[in-house]
């Protein structure tokens, strides 16, 4: 009996699903607006779940990847940093604790590798034997580091990764064995898989050119030695059966002894235990989770306009449904036939719906190019279909089952009557009314959102970054050690490659620094005023970022010297030490005084300050200045110009002379890999492609939200005018005027557009709140956004209700009162 009830409802079915696609099939115009709005929220949900899923959701791939741990240094006072630690801490927390199965140590790195074609230069890392291990991973090819690897002087081993071995060895398997590169003292002894995302190097990249290093030859034993340098990040695999909290407990434990042991370089010290994923994902989960809710109300708001569009639709049908009911069809069978068309047309929106998201899901990831972590496995896969299947069910089932329950309950004898069209239902003007407020509530709260993005993008922008990057082209040298291992040698080759860029027509003065504006990279170092005692604490050391500069670095970035002058040709070695300093430090260390003149000790010995330059934004346009310390480029130390940034001001397109500028370093030296080569403006636009992103898709997923809403109240208002046709032709016919009528149509339209913005400022404002952290310079409940929306949004209604008013207006009362 079971089988054959479960046969006679498939058959139903069916027959329902049948009946719908022909029913759809007879009303085009219906049927392709309403695909494509659903197809436009489900393939954004699609889009934006793959990437969610791809970043948020999958597990790591390596083994066991929750037991994988970031270490993470914490100083008590000053909260979670991304400090580093020394060799003998890591030893420590392997040999002194019972809680990891090994401890991996990272070094990052840049390796140059040489050939036939010139130099290029890769990113890289030296890592212990255990990093392989403790991630879990396995050799596509040869094998991974042996724990004497570690010690240094041991026998330089290389792992280079897939898309190395295939880009810059054509994927021979005689590569294991032969040298990094010729002359290399490294010998390659492994490949990494073609699927192993880096944590460290690029946040869980893959496929990226790659070479990790066994310990480098300027480790030395000292170093070891020393528990105050620190230079290594770290992770570990915690033990079968450790918990994180017993581990952290037993972490924290271990600093505590060492603080004892060593309370010079320990005291205020603690680690934190993180999750590795979390590690990788948690800063852009806000930013993911912000724009899953942005695009689930989308398609609400889609849903709502539906909904709307079938209500219309059902009281056009009244008098079939009625005829349907009158013949003996039940009211669950009539409602379940109703249901079933609006999931068959969710069902074909979610097919286009796929379609877009897999455009979409490319478009997402060109914008969060380097700011989303683990992109490479983002894909419109099997679990996002399921997904979006599973969507386009329920989305069919929300939006279709009210308008279905209310068509199977109209009253029989109504719909039979053959004046059914003459007046309209309160009751379902009344319900259409409230669905048209519910989505003008959801777009204030996006439009809010997108606002307030918006504005904090913009004022973004308007920070000064202490330089103008209009026409200023970038790129990075790394000279071999080979030939370059003395200051002479070094600032003797700069002293050319600046000459040989001058002489490019185009370029109007050329520079060097060590560490580019907006770079990311910092050199920071103590120092001391002459004059002034030395703290009492390490830590309270005044410090401040060091730069290199060369005679014409601020003119070419057209940084202002305020006080004094900045590096001048006179400022060689052997000539009086000196130093510029920016206008932040002189604010920190030197209120209220005039600099120019004052001593300060640094490492090197004495320098005298000659100058104040404006400050120049070194990490993003968000953060203010630190304070830094200019040493003309000539005085410097190898260690702090043997690598350099050029940058040269030009009179056009400043990528125009790329290749010009590459043919200057081949001629002097094609031993020298030209890395980074990139224009100025592009350099401190990455520092702002995360809120770019951000605001990018909100603001897209709000003007969507915003179109189907003033479709919505289009769609009520001319519906609501066709209805009460009869009604407003009595009006003219009594002696209403044509503005009467428009003004009582507008009226009626603003009112549910009223109701729906007051309803959608609260929820704004909270989403303001929640946005807070994403904000620049605007707070969550910015005035010009709390204005600027409801005025918009008004103002649109008022458009959207224009149109049906004046065909309103224009009603014939003779035509309209004519008997049918």
């Amino acid at each position: 009996m079971g089988l054959q009830v479960r046969l006679r409802w498939l058959d139903e079915l069916a027959q329902d699903v049948r009946y719908a696609l022909r029913t759809l099939r007879k009303a085009p115009a219906f049927t392709a607006t309403a695909v494509l709005t659903l197809a436009l929220g489900i393939g954004a949900n699609s889009a934006i779940f793959s990437i969610v899923d791809g970043v948020l959701i999958r597990p790591l791939p390596y083994e066991d990847p929750d037991r994988v741990v970031r270490i993470v240094p914490l100083r008590v006072q000053h909260g979670e940093t991304d400090g580093t630690f020394s060799y003998l801490d890591l030893q420590d927390l392997r040999a002194r604790t019972d809680i990891f199965e090994g401890v991996a140590m990272y070094d990052p790195t840049e390796v140059v590798l040489h050939g036939e074609d010139g130099a290029v230069r890769v990113e890289g890392a030296f890592v212990n034997a255990d990093y392989f291990r403790v991630l879990g991973v396995r050799p596509a090819l040869g094998r991974f580091f042996l724990p004497e690897e570690d010690e240094p002087g041991s026998a330089r081993s290389a792992v280079i990764s897939h898309a190395l071995w295939q880009s810059r060895f054509g994927g021979d398997p005689g590569v294991i064995g032969r040298p990094l590169s010729p002359g290399s003292s490294y010998t390659i002894v492994g490949i990494a898989p073609a699927d192993f995302e880096d944590p460290g190097l690029n946040r869980g990249s893959r496929n990226v050119p790659q070479v990790w290093a066994s310990t480098p030859a300027y480790w030395t034993r000292d170093q070891w030695a020393e528990r105050g340098m620190r230079f290594l990040t770290a992770a570990a695999r915690l033990r079968e059966g450790v918990t994180l909290e017993s581990a952290q407990a037993a972490a924290s434990t271990l600093m505590r002894r060492l603080a004892a042991e060593y309370p010079d370089s320990h005291a205020g010290w603690d680690i934190r235990l993180v999750r590795l994923k979390d590690r990788i994902v948690g800063p852009v989960r806000p930013a993911l989770l912000a724009l899953s809710v942005a695009v689930g109300l989308v398609l609400l708001i889609a849903c709502a306009n539906l909904a709307n569009l079938l209500l219309a639709r059902a009281a056009g049908r009244r008098r079939e449904l009625a005829v349907r009911a009158a013949l003996g069809g039940s009211r669950g069978r009539i409602a379940r036939q109703l249901l079933t068309e609006s999931v068959v047309l969710a069902l074909l929106g979610g097919v286009l719906g796929v379609f877009l998201a897999w455009l979409a899901r490319d478009v997402i990831v060109a914008l969060g190019a380097g700011q989303l972590p683990r992109l490479a496995g983002v894909d419109v896969d099997a679990r996002v279909l399921a997904f979006t299947a599973a969507l386009s069910v329920l989305t069919g089932v929300l939006f279709g089952i009210a308008p279905s329950l209310r068509a199977a309950r109209a009253d029989v004898n109504a719909g039979l009557k053959a004046d059914a069209r003459g007046g309209a239902d309160r009751r379902q003007t009344r319900f259409r009314a409230a669905l048209v407020a519910a989505e003008v509530a959801l777009t204030v709260v996006l439009l809010a959102g997108a606002g307030l993005l918006v504005r904090s993008l913009a004022s973004l922008y308007a920070v000064n970054p202490g330089l103008e990057a209009d026409g200023v082209l970038t790129f990075r040298l790394s000279p071999p050690f080979n030939g370059y291992e003395t200051d002479a040698r070094v600032h003797a080759l700069y002293d050319r490659v600046l000459e040989g860029m001058a002489a490019l027509p185009g370029v109007e003065s050329a520079g060097a620094t060590n560490i580019l504006p907006f770079s990311g990279g910092y050199w920071r170092f103590s120092f001391l005023p002459e004059g002034r005692p030395a703290p009492e604490r390490r830590e309270d050391t005044p410090g401040a970022e060091i730069r290199t500069a060369t005679p014409a670095l601020f003119a070419t970035l057209r940084t202002p010297v305020l006080r004094g002058r900045g590096i001048e040709e006179r400022d060689r070695a052997g000539a009086t030490p000196v130093v510029v300093i920016n206008q932040a430090l002189a604010d920190a260390y030197f209120p209220g005084e005039d600099p120019i003149g004052r001593r300060i000790q640094l490492q090197d010995g004495v320098r005298e300050i000659v100058g104040v330059v404006a400050d120049v934004r070194q990490f993003e346009l968000a953060k203010p200045a630190e304070p830094v310390l200019y040493i003309p480029f000539a005085q410097a130390p190898f260690w702090l110009t043997s690598n350099a940034y050029v940058v040269l001001r030009t009179a056009g397109d400043p990528m125009a002379l790329a290749a010009a500028a590459r043919g200057v370093v081949r001629e002097l030296d094609r031993r020298i890999p030209v890395s980074d080569v990139r224009a100025m403006d592009d350099v401190i636009g990455a520092t702002v492609a995360a809120p770019r992103f951000r605001t990018t898709l909100l603001s897209l997923f709000a003007a969507l939200a915003f179109t189907l809403a003033a479709i919505g109240i289009y769609g009520v208002v001319a519906y609501g005018v066709a209805e009460r046709t009869r009604e407003i032709g009595i009006r003219m016919a009594l002696g209403a005027g044509a503005g009467e009528v428009l003004g009582m149509v507008v009226r009626q339209g603003l009112r549910p557009v009223l109701v729906g913005t007051a309803l959608g400022l609260p929820g704004a404002l909270a989403a303001g709140l929640l946005l807070r952290s994403m904000l620049f310079g605007i707070g969550p409940a910015d005035p010009v956004t709390f204005l600027g929306v409801p005025l918009l949004v008004g103002l649109v209604a008022v458009l959207a209700s224009a149109l049906p008013a004046r065909r309103a207006a224009r009603v014939d009362p003779v035509i309209a009162l004519r008997v049918e």
